[in-house]
């Protein structure tokens, strides 16, 4: 992953406030953009107690990589 410095703070402070969900059936997710929004990235925390909370397509990734 290559990261600007502005970018890795936003993504340390994503990572902070998903860190601090103490519900593991919660499937909070949140979205870092680059300045130009041409890239994206998303960043959750998967359990096996939110995992039916992803979509299909997701719950197949998370599953095959288990």
């Amino acid at each position: 992953m290559y990261l600007t410095r502005e970018e890795a703070i936003q993504v340390r402070s994503a990572l902070d406030q998903l860190l601090a969900i103490t519900d593991d059936a919660v499937a909070e997710h949140i979205h870092i953009n680059d300045s130009e929004y041409r890239h994206e990235l998303t960043l959750t925390i998967y359990t096996k107690a939110n995992i039916d909370k992803f979509d299909a397509r997701s719950r197949q990734l998370l599953l095959e990589e288990s």
